[in-house]
């Protein structure tokens, strides 16, 4: 006959009873799923956080653009200017000032900088914090901002002539800025300070918001797209150009316009008509 005390006892054990192995396996492995799924979301959301300040910093520039131009009687303010000022030579970009005599730069003395409050944010990717890029002129701590954006070569290359607002026929359909990243032969990140060209030597707009690159309009809206990414197999490396490099980076061209398979044909089929036509003031009315 079972007594009082040998029934305390059986209760007492049985409120002390743990988990067994297996079902504390269970709960780890249902933690780590958890983990497992919820990590990926949690990253691609901090990343559309990202782009959505980068899209704002488009839309800035974009806006200071504009007030440059009005400013200036309506001339775009994408044209190089070179300079020499007491024994120095200064050189004017869209986000800086350049002493090539002193390798030094000034961030208050860009193009665009008067326009913006807190110019040296508005001009640099969120992404750019992160990651580790040189600088494209000055030696590295002589304080140049590493931009992660470019400015449509067309209007940013020396030897172009001076382009206006109302040379652009299709505002809405001609890229300003983007984002962008050089490649260097060794592999590591360089500041652009143009978006370069649909058959240049360096393919840079960079998708880098979950695959996506922004992109900014004349016309002031922004949107995301993705690169089309060239073929090393398919281009020469000639001149050290690290097309490689630019394709494992997610670089490409900018365009929604099916391509050839060929960068040779590029340059000469209706594919690259339909890329130039992003980037040229006068549009081809085949597109």
């Amino acid at each position: 006959m079972m007594t009082t005390a040998t029934h305390t006892r059986s209760r007492k054990s049985e409120a002390i009873r743990g988990f067994t192995l297996i079902e504390l396996l269970v709960v780890v492995a249902i933690i780590a799923l958890l983990i497992a799924i919820l990590i990926p979301a949690l990253s691609y959301a901090k990343e559309q956080a990202k782009s959505t300040v980068c899209k704002s910093n488009l839309r800035q520039l974009g806006v200071a653009n504009i007030t440059y131009a009005n400013e200036w009687e309506v001339v775009m303010p994408g044209a190089i200017n070179t300079y020499a000022r007491g024994g120095a030579l200064l050189t004017s970009y869209w986000y800086m000032q350049y002493n090539s005599t002193a390798k030094t730069v000034d961030t208050s003395k860009g193009l665009l900088s008067p326009y913006i409050q807190n110019c040296t944010k508005v001009f640099c990717c969120p992404w750019t914090t992160q990651n580790q890029i040189a600088p494209y002129f000055a030696p590295a701590g002589a304080g140049e901002p590493t931009t992660g954006y470019g400015l449509n070569e067309t209007f940013s290359i020396s030897s172009g002539p001076t382009r206006k607002y109302a040379d652009v026929q299709s505002p809405a359909n001609t890229i300003l800025f983007a984002d962008a990243v050089n490649v260097a032969m060794d592999g590591h990140f360089y500041n652009p300070w143009d978006l370069t060209y649909p058959n240049g030597a360096k393919p840079n707009f960079h998708g880098r918001h979950n695959q996506m690159g922004n992109v900014g309009w004349f016309d002031g809206h922004v949107d995301a797209t993705k690169p089309y990414k060239i073929d090393p197999a398919l281009v020469s490396t000639a001149g050290g150009t690290n097309y490689p490099g630019y394709f494992k980076n997610n670089c490409g061209v900018l365009t929604t316009f099916p391509q050839s398979t060929s960068w040779a044909s590029m340059n000469t089929d209706a594919n690259f008509v339909a890329l130039v036509y992003y980037f040229s003031c006068n549009k081809d009315t085949g597109y």
